[in-house]
């Protein structure tokens, strides 16, 4: 088995497993047929959920025109909420989103100009020219909250957190010595 059928084969589970939440519903009748006529079914919904919820919820409400990048910070309503800050995960989430749009079926007009949007902003706001990697975070106007020298990340691992502390030392290094701290319950 090669990288890209395991690839394909994950992903398909993935979406199978999904199935109950994408229809709103289990369909018992779905669970006799082959994973790929029940992949194929499910095109439709997902495509229907794509246009009429995904892309208009976040295309063009989510490009900050005055800061640049994306705001992702919304209510249930999608109202913008206050304090809202950028993080290097959402904005390539958003900034792959837009460009993937772009080069398929569902692009539309505005889409080019925020793909371009989010790569200016990891470009020009995002990117530690001193040390070299991307800041984890900034707040919404850009200005850099946290770095990290780290030159990789891996996951959270499973829970349920119930604090997010920060903290920053008063040993002086050459770069900014700062903490960040979860708590949580394991799921």
């Amino acid at each position: 088995m090669n990288a890209t059928s395991v690839r394909s084969g994950l992903a398909l589970t993935a979406v199978l497993l999904a199935t109950p939440c994408i229809l709103g519903t289990a369909d018992t009748r779905m669970a006799a047929q082959s994973p790929e006529q029940r992949l194929a079914d499910l095109v439709p919904a997902i495509e229907k959920n794509l246009r009429q919820n995904v892309i208009p919820f976040w295309f063009p409400r989510a490009v900050d025109r005055e800061h640049g990048g994306y705001t992702v910070h919304y209510g249930p309503n999608g109202e913008p909420l206050p304090g809202g800050t950028k993080a290097i995960v959402t904005q390539a989430r958003t900034l792959w989103l837009a460009s993937r749009l772009v080069r398929s079926e569902f692009t539309q007009p505005g889409l080019r100009e925020a793909a371009d949007a989010g790569f200016r902003f990891l470009r020009d706001r995002m990117w530690d020219r001193e040390h070299g990697g991307f800041f984890w975070e900034v707040d919404g106007t850009g200005a850099v909250l946290m770095a990290t020298l780290a030159d990789q990340f891996g996951w959270m691992p499973a829970m349920r957190v119930e604090a997010i502390g920060y903290g920053a030392g008063k040993k002086e290094f050459p770069f900014p010595n700062l903490l960040r701290v979860c708590i949580g319950v394991g799921e």
